[in-house]
């Protein structure tokens, strides 16, 4: 496969070119048409963490899951294994991934899950009256997006390191993390992909034409939650309503707030492959040897869920010099 790094924003056709900020992107994932129907179904029914289909669509070695090693990463170099992963058997982990705030606060949050696609939701869906740790919360998201790969330790050590301090720390100010409700019953766990549309009804531009989308660090669609670690310049996050938390890892863990006095209302969303419509025209970039990606098309087990695009198992994934070649024939106006 041909390699090309990308390591300038302002040297690159768009946003997403600077997918992982420093990483090489390598490949460029983007829908096929198709008329066939994806069938594929979870692989061990019962409980919903162990319902990851290993999916030809996705980068990377993928096995069933054992516990929190859910996916093996490549070692980054000049990284110490447990700096980037989660060891595999014995789980000697440098911090604490058991985080009963988080279980709380997504089993809470379960009443307004919309599982349907078949009723109009309102672009805001207002909060129940529960409590909620956000501190806690905030921490305990961002530690497992940590195993996704290296690349928030290696780019953003403050943020690591405020992990591992246990207290109250400060975002870096150029990324955020950003909370949806998770709609109907397909999950997605990825690392730094930058994707947008660059087709049809859903692309968006900034004032000089470039399409923007979703520069993602980590990304973790697990209903009823939905949450997006991103590069905040452009994100198309902010127009689909999702809230910025990032404020809440300045929080003590062990704080409850009401948790309508933080957020009032949140966007029901799916990830773009996995949405009816928003799939069409969508297209990622990756680093193929470090990202990988973990799907399930019903965390409930038994069939995909009906919902699930017919061409999500339809993804063809070229390298960054093919797609600058079909650019270069077809410019995008």
């Amino acid at each position: 496969m041909a390699t090309r790094a990308f390591t300038e924003v302002d040297n690159t056709p768009h946003d997403g070119h600077a997918a992982a900020d420093s990483l090489a992107v390598t490949a460029c994932t983007t829908r096929v048409p198709s008329a066939q129907r994806s069938t594929r179904s979870t692989l061990t029914p019962g409980s919903p963490n162990n319902n990851v289909v290993p999916s030809d669509t996705a980068l990377g070695s993928l096995r069933q899951p054992e516990c929190f090693a859910t996916f093996r990463l490549p070692k980054a170099k000049g990284l110490p294994t447990q700096r980037h992963a989660l060891r595999e058997r014995n789980h000697n982990c440098p911090i604490k991934i058991e985080e009963p705030a988080y279980g709380q606060f997504a089993n809470d949050l379960r009443v307004v899950w919309i599982k349907n696609w078949n009723i109009e939701v309102p672009r805001l869906i207002a909060m129940p009256p529960v409590l909620i740790d956000p501190g806690a919360v905030a921490r305990s998201i961002l530690i497992g997006m940590c195993a996704t790969g290296p690349s928030i330790q290696r780019q953003w050590t403050s943020l690591a390191e405020g992990l591992l301090s246990g207290g109250p720390f400060q975002m870096p100010s150029s990324i955020g993390i950003y909370l949806a409700l998770a709609r109907g019953k397909t999950a997605r766990v990825a690392g730094p992909i930058a994707g947008f549309h660059v087709t049809g009804p859903y692309v968006r531009r900034n004032l000089a034409g470039v399409p923007r989308g979703i520069n993602a660090i980590a990304s973790v669609y697990f209903p009823p939650l939905a949450w997006e670690l991103v590069h905040k310049s452009n994100t198309t996050l902010v127009d689909d309503a999702w809230v910025d938390v990032s404020c809440w890892t300045e929080l003590h863990p062990g704080e409850i707030h009401p948790f309508t006095d933080l957020v009032s209302g949140l966007p029901a969303v799916c990830h773009s492959w996995h949405h009816p419509s928003r799939n069409e025209g969508w297209a990622e970039l990756m680093d193929s040897n470090l990202v990988a990606i973990v799907e399930c098309f019903n965390v409930e087990g038994g069939p995909a869920d009906f919902a699930t695009p017919p061409t999500v198992s339809k993804r063809a994934h070229i390298t960054t010099d093919e797609i600058e070649t079909l650019a270069r024939r077809h410019p995008m106006r």
